[in-house]
């Protein structure tokens, strides 16, 4: 079972990758409490995943309507845009090393570009 206490489905979300994804997600501001967002963003990546139709998504996922619903919301404030935008790699500096994520090698760069 993952952290939200449901068991997952084959194709949902780890909890590492939910943590990468979660910070990049709207926070609610106004109106009715939104449904789950793991649970939604897991439903939108079954259909995508099986190529279904939005009615065919299993009910675990939640009301199909709601998930569209959601997957159209997101498409279009750019949500999907940030959570797909790969992560920045940083180049060492000065001292050689970013504790973050390295770049291709020198090597690796002139092999892409034969």
């Amino acid at each position: 079972m993952g952290a939200t206490g449901r068991k997952q489905g084959r194709g949902d979300l780890s909890d590492a990758q939910w943590k990468l994804i979660e910070p990049l997600l709207p926070t609610q501001k106004r109106g009715g409490k939104w449904n789950d967002h793991r649970l939604m963003f897991d439903g939108i990546l079954w259909v995508l995943r099986t190529g279904a139709p939005w009615r065919d998504l299993p009910e675990r996922y939640g009301k199909w309507q709601s998930v569209y619903d959601r997957f159209n919301r997101w498409r279009k404030d750019g949500t999907f845009d940030r959570v797909l935008r790969p992560p920045r790699v940083q180049k060492a500096g000065a001292g050689g090393r970013t504790g973050g994520i390295q770049g291709p090698s020198r090597a690796h760069k002139l092999q892409l570009e034969s």
